[in-house]
Parts: C-alpha cells; sequence; structure tokens
C-alpha cells in the first residue's frame, strides 16, 4: 500500500475517465429515478419495488466501483467522519438479529415495511458506495441537483395525483383535500423527503451566479414547498423550517433578514391559528382552514392522532426494560408492542418516535450509535458552516432526523436519505487524501477479471430483486382470482409465490385462508384442507406476522382438529392484535365454548 492522492487529484487515463462518467450518471439516475419507482400489477406497488431497486442500485455501484478499480490498477478507500457510527448501529443491529423475539422478521422485516437486517445494511452499502463513487465536490453538488429534479418530478406527479382525490381515505384526506403523496406510498414520506430536500434548494437559489440557475432554482424551491405544504405533515413542516434557518444563517450578512423573517412566519402562523380556532376564516372545505386546522391540533390531546400518539409512546416506554441492550430485534415492534398496547388503536407496527424504535429494536447500543450519527452530522455541518451549500447538505440531513422524531425511519424516504447523506459527507470529504492501492497486473488479466465481476453482479442483481418482484406480483394476481370464486387457479399462484419468497409470512396466511374456504359461522367450508391450512398459518407464525386473520384462522383449524387449548391460544393472540374486530372475539366464544 502506498499514500498516494485522491483518485482526481491525479490525471486518469481514458479507461478510467469513461469509468468515472459512468459512476456519475449512475448515481444522478438513481437520485432522480428511485423515488418515482412503483410497479402497478405488485401486491405492494409502493415500498417492495424501490427496496429492490435500491438493491439494484447498491449492486451496480459496488460492480462499477470494483471494475473501475481493476480496470486503472488503482483502488482509493475514501472514510468519512459517518464511517464509524454506521458501522456500529449495522453491528447493534446484527447483534440485536441474532438475539431477536423473530429471527426472520428481524433480518428480512414486515411485509409492508422491510426494515430489517438486510435493508439497513442495503442503506449503509448505499452511503459507503456514494462516499466512494463520488470523487470530488462538484460531483456531489451535481449529485444534489439530481436529487432536487427528482424531487420536482415527485412532487408535480403527487400534487395531480391529489387533486384527483387519488388515494382518497381518512388517513389520506384532511377536510376537503386529499393530502398529496404520489409515488411515496405515504404523505408522510413524501412530507419527509422533501423537508430534507429543501434547505438545499434554498441554498441553490442563493449560492448560483446566473439569472438562468437562480430562476430554475427558485422555481424547484416553490415546487418542493408548494409540494410540502399539501403533504399536510406537521413534523416534515417543522423539520424543513429548521433546516432552512440553518443555510439562512450560515452567512452572517444574512442574520437579521432570517431572524425578522423567521418571527415573520411565526407570527403568521400563530395569526392563522388563532382565526381557525376562533372560526373566523374559511369554512371546513378551504384550503386555509384545513392548514390551519393541522397547526391547531398538535394543542388537542382528546382528538386526532397526537392523543393516539402519546399512548403509542408511553407503552413503548414499558417495553424498553424486556431487552435493554440489544432489544427486540429489527422491524419487530408489531410482533411485541400488542401484548402493552393501550392505545385502541389496532395494527401499530411502529413506535412513531424513531428514537423509541429504535430502543425498543435495537436496544440501548442502537440508541447509542443512533446519536453517535447525529452527532457527527451535528458536527460536520459546524465545521462546513462557511460553505453554504455544504452547510445546506447537512441541514438537510438534520431536517430528516426532526422529522423522524415524530414518525420513524422507512424505505420511501430512508433510501434517498443515505444516498443524500453520502453525497453530503462526500462534499465534506472535498479534496482529502484517502488510502490508495496499486494494483500491478497485466492488462488482459484485469480485463478477464472485470467480465468475472460484471458478470458476477448480473447473477447477483437477477437473485436479489427478480424473484421477491415476481413473487408479489403473482401474489396480486393470485388475490385478484381468490376475489373472482378461482380459487383452484389462487391456491397455485400464493403457492409459487411462496416458493419464490419464502420469508414473508403474508403470502403464508393468504394460503391458510384459501386452503381453509372459511364461510359464515367462522367455519371451514365444504372444500377445506384443515390440516394445510393448519400448517399455512403456523408456517406464517413462525415467519413472523401481526395480521389477527391469521391467528383466526389458526384458532378455526385447531379447533377443527380437536386442538381446543392451541385454538383459545391462537383465538385470544387475535383478540389482542385487534379487539375493534368482532370476527375475533366471536371466534374466542367459538372455540371456548367447543369440545
Amino acid at each position: 500500500m502506498t499514500a498516494g492522492t485522491d483518485l482526481l487529484a491525479t490525471p486518469v487515463d481514458a479507461i478510467g475517465s469513461v469509468w468515472l462518467d459512468a459512476q456519475r450518471w449512475l448515481l444522478r439516475a438513481g437520485a432522480v429515478v428511485l423515488p418515482l419507482i412503483l410497479v402497478w400489477d405488485a401486491y405492494d406497488r409502493y415500498v417492495l419495488p424501490k427496496l429492490l431497486a435500491a438493491r439494484l442500485l447498491a449492486i451496480a455501484m459496488l460492480a462499477l466501483l470494483l471494475v473501475r478499480s481493476v480496470m486503472t490498477g488503482r483502488w482509493t478507500w475514501r472514510r468519512t467522519a459517518l464511517d464509524i457510527p454506521v458501522l456500529f448501529f449495522l453491528a447493534s443491529s446484527a447483534l440485536s438479529s441474532v438475539f431477536a423475539v423473530n429471527q426472520n422478521v428481524a433480518l428480512f422485516g414486515m411485509y409492508l415495511r422491510y426494515e430489517g437486517l438486510l435493508t439497513i445494511l442495503t442503506y449503509a452499502v448505499i452511503f459507503w458506495l456514494t462516499v466512494q463513487l463520488i470523487p470530488n465536490q462538484q460531483a456531489a453538488r451535481d449529485l444534489g441537483r439530481a436529487m432536487l429534479v427528482g424531487a420536482c418530478i415527485v412532487t408535480v406527479i403527487a400534487v395531480y395525483l391529489a387533486s384527483t382525490r387519488f388515494g382518497a381515505g381518512p388517513e389520506t384526506t384532511v377536510g376537503a383535500y386529499v393530502r398529496a403523496f404520489g409515488t411515496m406510498a405515504n404523505p408522510v414520506e413524501l412530507g419527509t423527503y422533501l423537508a430534507m430536500l429543501l434547505p438545499l434548494a434554498l441554498a441553490e437559489v442563493l449560492t448560483v451566479s446566473s439569472i438562468e440557475q437562480r430562476l430554475l432554482s427558485a422555481s424547484a424551491l416553490i415546487i418542493l414547498t408548494a409540494g410540502l405544504v399539501l403533504t399536510f405533515t406537521r413534523a416534515a413542516w417543522a423539520a424543513a423550517l429548521v433546516g432552512v434557518v440553518i443555510v439562512a444563517l450560515v452567512n452572517p450578512p444574512n442574520r437579521q433578514l432570517v431572524i425578522g423573517g423567521s418571527v415573520a412566519i411565526v407570527a403568521l402562523v400563530a395569526v392563522l391559528a388563532l382565526a381557525v380556532a376562533t372560526g373566523r376564516i374559511g369554512g371546513a372545505s378551504s384550503l386555509t382552514h384545513a392548514l390551519g386546522s393541522r397547526v391547531v391540533s398538535p394543542t388537542s390531546l382528546s382528538q386526532g392522532s397526537i392523543p393516539a400518539r402519546l399512548a403509542v409512546w408511553s407503552d413503548s416506554l414499558k417495553l424498553l426494560g424486556r431487552h435493554p441492550f440489544l432489544g427486540s430485534g429489527p422491524d419487530t415492534f408489531g410482533l411485541v408492542y400488542p401484548s402493552v398496547e393501550s392505545s385502541g388503536e389496532p395494527g401499530i407496527d411502529k413506535a412513531h418516535n424513531d428514537v423509541l424504535q429504535v430502543a425498543v429494536t435495537n436496544g440501548l447500543l442502537g440508541v447509542l450509535a443512533y446519536y453517535l450519527i447525529v452527532a457527527a452530522i451535528v458536527v460536520q455541518l459546524w465545521r462546513h458552516r462557511r460553505v453554504r451549500w455544504v452547510a445546506a447538505l447537512f441541514a438537510g440531513l438534520v431536517a430528516y432526523y426532526i422529522a423522524l422524531q415524530a414518525e420513524f425511519s422507512w424505505v420511501p424516504s430512508a433510501l434517498p436519505f443515505w444516498l443524500f447523506a453520502g453525497a453530503t459527507f462526500a462534499a465534506a470529504f472535498g479534496t482529502s487524501r484517502g488510502a490508495s492501492h496499486r494494483l500491478i497486473w497485466p492488462h488482459w488479466r484485469r480485463t478477464a477479471l472485470a467480465a468475472s465481476i460484471a458478470a458476477a453482479g448480473l447473477v447477483v442483481a437477477y437473485f436479489a430483486v427478480v424473484p421477491d418482484l415476481y413473487a408479489d406480483r403473482i401474489f396480486a394476481r393470485a388475490i385478484t382470482d381468490a376475489g373472482v370464486g378461482a380459487k383452484d387457479t389462487a391456491r397455485l399462484e400464493v403457492a409459487w409465490a411462496r416458493t419464490l419468497n419464502p420469508h414473508q409470512s403474508i403470502y403464508a396466511v393468504e394460503a391458510g385462508h384459501l386452503a381453509l374456504d372459511m364461510r359464515f359461522g367462522f367455519r371451514p367450508g365444504p372444500n377445506a384442507d384443515v390440516v394445510a391450512a393448519r400448517n399455512a398459518y403456523q408456517d406464517a407464525v413462525q415467519l413472523g406476522t401481526t395480521d389477527p386473520s391469521a391467528y383466526r384462522g389458526l384458532a378455526v383449524a385447531d379447533a377443527a382438529l380437536g386442538d381446543r387449548a392451541d385454538a383459545i391460544a391462537a383465538a385470544r393472540r387475535a383478540v389482542q392484535l385487534n379487539s375493534l374486530d368482532p370476527g375475533n372475539a366471536a371466534v374466542l366464544q367459538i372455540v371456548q365454548g367447543s369440545t
């Protein structure tokens, strides 16, 4: 090993230049496309496709890095202040997974969430590879601008779909308005994503030199602000405000303007809230009233989401003593929470506070690693406060973590965050030197090795992406076929999905439902295969499920086979998971009365 200069600090040959261009375009494409990805004919249209795309991106990034290193004969290892905290968090997650209450969930995550160890590893790999593939500050800035382009596209789609009332429902409607979310699966995820990027958009307006660039940057700032407002996500609003203030304060001449503007914004919000509270502004259908009601709503402790969230936080604290050091395992919150639940809300599978979520699932070691990550971001923000656009990148990371204190890390916004974090720390890295290694091989041998790496990357990419995506598409088809009465076809399709992806319990639950063929009165149907149904439900329980219908079906199957004690235990678990569903209580009464 020789202590050499960074790759960009020395001239590169033609081959190296080609690979440098390829890595830049790969990162920019990922930044734009990743938040947009969805698969319409999959059962999970939004989250799983993004996760699989991230796997594909990570594999492509790693292959590109290795091929570039082999072809140029140089390997440069770039280190950042976030490396050790991220490795610490990854190690705490791995250790927690070993001792998890359910190792399958800890490794792969719950369906629709997927925040298991493999996803956490994907985040870490994307961060680290982004740092390695960004050669200088300009490339980091270009990646940030690509993310702004992607965010503008995502926002326009989200606002348009909201205007058509796409996705309207109890959790996505405020007054007469549908909260914008578009391709991001949830309004909160879109809000968190935009809150992270808004400081960078403001910094671009303040730092670009030409009028054309300033107009483009201002347009992006307006689009992102409008989208953020229309998500009706309060935590994201607060996070974005903090990020914007940080950006504006990093340059001393603007401090008076920022302070005055901040006071004006706070005063405007206060007046708006007072006017809405006293009924002096707008009707229930006006946008002003809808926004004002969201501003006022945190003051209500008797209605809305605030009391339920406070209850979840209080209940989560009860779980900390059960697994204090290692936690219950990544993404297992939904498995352990029902035993202490008092919120009255069924289906709670996250603490809705990222620190509490980490404390329950990863234990105190995870919390320590979490705060080390935050500390590294804050320290680097302070060190780079004199360079406005670099400080804006760190301000975006701070905004993201602020938003998570009322929510939780989830794939749609977490994936862009770690890509953004890689660009941020690469920008902070600047032109610092990295550890450099030389590979002195004949050209033909390097070419053969590079070709082998590319081929291996294609094979790994296929098995990391295709089976899971195909399984979910087949599962969606099975649900449709079962709905129209083609249950024999649906059984075959579900069995196929389980073969392709045997780690997700939702497929096993549906296999149990189809095998039990349950009819009115919670009795097995005439075509039921009770043994197969029980086996499928037991597989689902072993894999880890929070679906009360799985336990309800298991109770019916156990009762039909004469296992009364197991049937009662399963029925009680169904009631514990959702006490508001009368079907769960009915099944418990049936199996308790069976002989």
